[in-house]
């Protein structure tokens, strides 16, 4: 019985790491958006070399119910900007706290 439960906490902790799981979300003035809502948010994902590593994102949701048929996702990749920490679309003036 405890090697099951051993188990299952390494599932757990292996689900915990994987990438793309949300580590911290936080709520964002400005970036243009006027009433919507936005968020930054913190992730994991995988390095260059397959080491963990943390990276930023931005949501900006517009106000008012999505019309029928959902609303289109566009996804502006961090190299769109240049791949220093600095260029991080998430951090750029327009999307500050």
């Amino acid at each position: 019985m405890l090697a099951f439960g051993l188990l299952i906490g390494s599932a757990k902790q292996a689900l915990a790491d994987r990438p793309g799981k949300i580590l911290n979300v936080w709520p964002l003035t400005g970036g243009g958006l006027g009433k919507g809502d936005a968020f930054r948010i913190l992730y994991r994902s995988t390095g260059l070399k397959g080491e963990k590593i943390e990276v930023s994102a931005a949501i900006f949701v517009p106000p008012g119910p999505a019309p029928k048929g959902g609303r289109n996702v566009i996804a502006w990749a961090h190299p769109t900007s240049g791949v220093a920490r600095a260029c991080a679309p998430s951090l750029m003036p327009g999307a500050r706290t």
